[in-house]
């Protein structure tokens, strides 16, 4: 072996255990202040940072920004990053800034955290997969990490803490960048919140390793801007989530892969990576074969996915959805956060919004928790105006199997608990009916 040769094995060997060291250490710290969960019936908790309260009034605050970490599930420094953005912005008291932080086993075993801590593999938060229970650490109940997400966002709109919000971003880097790019693909609130709260989510993906693409078509090698199906029999991989819509998970397969395809284009999304994050052998580049079919490094990868979303949805696409290439910026989410492009189009656009008057199915919302349930599922769903409520489970063929409210209710949030032990596995349609108002969600029986 020659010197050379020696040289750039000892450079690709250091740039492997670099990455691996990253992935499996612990974080730095635990937030000291907890979402709290009940999954079947038992309280779980994720930690956060924030910027203010939850639980105290404050009317200032017109925007939320959900900072999704990276890899290090440092979620401190994601809060502040973001939080000197605001500032830098001149948004600091309208905007209210909360991070996430999913833990993973590494983190529960180093801080000796108590057992009602959800954890999850090093891949699996980032893709909305089920939280983990292990022999040495185990849980009564498991839940995707989009469904987290869901129930955040739910739980600070519907505090009635913060009247004033009429716009919601939810951005993230590098692994966060993956995390917020295929949950804005098949989030199951995004309607809801439109359709309850007269918002519009919108979305930041941030230099990701890689993203999720809607068919088969990959681009053609050498080329950023021109596509075709298939890949080398060497990568038979190449389309599965998180790749593809091939083989999804749990999360996913409710909204399922038609409709993850119809809604993505209708999202609003800006998709930012660093001029200079161009190194094939990166910090954490993902360098499996689905992810180097998208492009040789973060930010081709980035511009190549953004040629494909035009070509797979057309020209309109950009109507709604924008790449933006960070001048000088590396990987790194501080600069790429409180650069002006995304700094400006966080804090300083106005918020999406939707007129009431054409909404198709009114401003009252429906969503069963946890879904696929086992036992039981809890219905929650709001009322605009005093009116009568009609909710019922039917099965694919539409039959009704269970009459669970039919009466009329008072204006606002009404929970009912669906008791599924007798119920046979299998997906099932809750419908909800107001006045003339037909909401209707999949759920799946899983005992």
């Amino acid at each position: 072996m020659t010197y050379d040769k020696k040289i750039s094995l000892f450079l690709t060997l250091a740039t492997l255990l670099t990455a691996i060291a990253s992935s499996i250490a612990q974080v730095n710290e635990v937030g000291n202040t907890t979402f709290k969960i009940t999954v079947e019936g038992e309280e779980l908790k994720i930690p956060y940072y924030f910027t203010k309260p939850l639980d105290e009034l404050n009317n200032d605050v017109n925007t939320l920004v959900i900072s999704q970490h990276g890899t290090n599930r440092n979620a401190a420094d994601y809060r502040l990053s973001m939080f000197t953005a605001a500032v830098e912005a001149n948004k600091k008291d309208q905007s209210l800034v909360i991070a996430p932080q999913f833990l993973r086993e590494i983190d529960i075993n180093t801080f000796n955290l108590a057992d009602d801590y959800l954890f999850w593999s090093n891949n699996g938060w980032k893709v909305g997969d089920l939280s983990q229970n292990t022999d040495s650490n185990p849980r009564p109940s498991r839940i995707s990490s989009f469904e987290v997400m869901d129930l955040m966002i739910m739980s600070v709109l519907n505090s009635g803490n913060f009247p004033n919000i009429d716009k919601v971003v939810l951005a993230g880097f590098s692994a966060g960048g993956q995390y917020i790019n295929r949950y804005a693909a098949s989030n199951l609130i995004h309607d809801e919140v439109k359709q309850t709260f007269d918002i519009e989510m919108e979305y930041m993906v941030g230099a990701p390793s890689s993203y999720v693409y809607m068919n088969d078509e990959r681009r053609v090698m050498g080329t950023t801007d021109e596509f075709e199906a298939g890949a080398p029999g060497s990568c038979p991989e190449f389309n599965e989530y998180k790749y593809g819509l091939n083989d999804i998970n749990t999360y996913l397969s409710i909204t399922g892969p038609n409709a993850i395809i119809e809604q993505y284009k209708t999202r609003k999304i800006l998709y930012a990576v660093g001029s200079e994050d161009n190194d094939p052998d990166g910090n954490a580049v993902d360098n499996s074969c689905p992810a180097v079919l998208q492009g040789e490094h973060r930010l081709e990868r980035g511009m190549i996915y953004f040629n494909y979303l035009k070509h797979f949805y057309g020209p309109e696409i950009e109507e709604l959805q924008s790449f933006v290439s960070i001048p000088e910026v590396g990987h790194s989410h501080n600069p790429l956060f409180r650069s002006k492009e995304v700094r400006d189009w966080i804090f300083n656009r106005p918020g999406v919004t939707t007129s009431k008057d054409n909404l198709s199915i009114g401003t009252f919302s429906l969503r069963a928790y946890p879904n696929p349930m086992k036992s039981f599922s809890e219905l929650s769903y709001f009322l605009p105006n005093h009116e009568h409520v009609s909710l019922k489970i039917a099965d694919l063929n539409g039959r009704v199997i269970r009459e669970l409210v039919n009466t009329v209710q008072t204006q606002g949030p009404h929970t009912v608990r669906w008791e599924t032990d007798s119920q046979p596995n299998g997906l099932y349609i809750l419908q909800l009916q107001v006045k003339d108002k037909l909401k209707t969600i999949p759920i799946i029986v899983t005992q």
